[in-house]
């Protein structure tokens, strides 16, 4: 059984997720008895059609979009009196997994990622981005003070990171086979049928810009200069999952 095709053009016109969800519940409903093997077609044809929708002719506009949005972030927080440490842009040497536990498109393909429902594009959550600089702060004897604790909130204020460029695509398709897809020991190795799990991740080529102010409530210990330093160590560590795997690895665009 084929998916009813439509135009790959429509899908970053509407929430993608909701797109998503409405094409596979009526998957669903139009064939109750759909085995497992058929589901996995399925969902790999709807993911070929999400990652030909997102080459840079067809979002070019929501990327640049999304930058002017950024900008005026950063406008907002000038003018509320927030000083400006870090604004940069850096492209994705590697692919990118992020928020692989998010039940925005995990209850879809098993494997979740961060997604914007607003903005419709992926994203590196601000908290994400935190926890990385936190422990590469850490690793170069920053003081742990800067980035707030028990006692005191963090002099950093730290935006979600969001996609405004990218070479060829914005998203891709990978996979993982896990050996079993029942529970382990319930069965017998040799009776186990592994079955491939696909999934979207954001592709290699893809700018995110990243955005670090001073609050103004409290007294800065880190300069950008440090943040700089802290940002290329962070850089090495790599952002999201599978960073063990060289995923999530990014360089200052242009490099």
């Amino acid at each position: 059984m084929a998916l009813k095709r439509y135009s790959v053009l429509s899908l970053f016109d509407t929430n993608l997720v909701s797109f998503l969800r409405h094409k596979l519940m009526n998957t669903f409903i139009e064939n109750k008895n759909i085995n497992a093997e058929k589901l996995t077609l399925i969902k790999k044809d709807v993911l070929k059609a999400v990652r030909d929708s997102s080459t840079k002719d067809k979002i070019l506009q929501l990327l640049i979009m999304t930058n002017n949005y950024l900008n005026e972030v950063v406008d907002g927080y000038n003018q509320a009196g927030y000083q400006l440490l870090l604004d940069v842009k850096l492209k994705l040497k590697s692919r990118l997994l992020i928020g692989a536990n998010e039940p925005y498109l995990k209850g879809l393909f098993d494997v979740g990622l961060s997604w914007d429902p607003l903005l419709n594009l992926p994203y590196i959550p601000a908290s994400s981005i935190k926890g990385v600089f936190s422990s590469s702060a850490a690793d170069l004897k920053y003081p742990k003070e800067a980035f707030g604790g028990e006692k005191a909130a963090s002099e950093l204020i730290f935006v979600d990171s969001y996609p405004v460029d990218c070479d060829e695509k914005l998203l891709d398709i990978d996979i993982i086979t896990p050996h079993y897809i029942e529970v382990e020991g319930s069965i017998k190795e040799t009776e186990a049928k592994p079955r491939p799990i696909l999934f979207l991740v954001v592709a290699r080529g893809v700018v995110f810009r990243f955005i670090i102010l001073q609050s103004r409530r409290n007294k800065v210990t880190v300069t950008p200069q440090d943040i700089i330093k802290i940002l290329t160590t962070a850089i090495e560590l790599g952002f999201g999952a599978k960073t063990s795997l060289s995923y999530g690895r990014f360089v200052f665009k242009g490099e």
